[in-house]
């Protein structure tokens, strides 16, 4: 039986085919372009698709299934098979609750027939990602519209959590492999995230905004 949220279906034959495929070219761009995809100094151009759950919440588990796939071939072995995967896991998460802001509270929107994208035009977008802004009266309304009010900068935080989450989880592992410090080992995972998320996956970001695009990845 297949599950529903708020009437409408959610593992839909779409929903799973969308999750399939971001798996599939996660795991393929990641062991295709494997000499820079591990060790400290990496540039996983594949984290590029991180972006793709601003879009989908099929891209939750296509990501984590793909980084799963992928993670097989990681010197890192066990350790970054289940901790690296669990942090995609979670920041894919967390990049759909941005772009729906529901982060804050309010609905994901999980299995919506349109695309949870924030409007970079601004126009009859709110704190809660909506036509006409309303939100819930909870203690933390005025951080969400001060942080969600302007959709450029809601944009800009989506591809935050993999970059930080990476750092620290990918950071911990290599440092612990290579007994170096974690700091450095932090920060060559940060620039390397940077490069795979904002300049890589931004670009992705603004390319699939056409309406034309954006309809492949509705539920």
């Amino acid at each position: 039986m297949r599950k529903k949220t708020s009437g409408r279906p959610l593992f839909t034959t779409r929903f799973l085919t969308q999750a399939a495929l971001i798996a599939a070219l996660y795991a393929a761009l990641t062991i295709w372009l494997a000499p820079i995809s591990f060790d400290v100094h990496q540039v996983r151009v594949a984290e590029a698709l991180t972006i793709l759950p601003a879009f989908t919440p099929a891209a939750i588990p296509g990501l984590f299934l793909g980084c799963v796939l992928a993670n097989t071939v990681s010197f890192l072995g066990l350790p970054d098979l289940i901790f690296g995967s669990l942090a995609t896991l979670v920041s894919a998460f967390l990049t759909h609750a941005i772009a729906n802001a529901g982060f804050w509270g309010d609905s994901m929107g999980f299995g919506g027939g349109s695309s949870a994208a924030p409007d970079l035009s601004g126009a009859g977008v709110g704190p809660s990602g909506a036509a006409g802004g309303s939100s819930r009266p909870t203690s933390m309304t005025g951080l969400r519209e001060r942080l969600f009010a302007k959709p450029a900068l809601r944009v800009a935080l989506l591809p935050l959590p993999p970059v930080l989450i990476n750092m620290a989880v990918i950071g911990l592992l290599l440092s612990l492999f290579y007994a170096m410090p974690f700091g450095a080992a932090a920060v060559s995972v940060l620039i390397g995230q940077s490069v795979s998320c904002y300049g890589l996956g931004l670009p992705l970001y603004m390319l699939l905004l056409a309406p034309a695009r954006r309809k492949v990845f509705s539920l």
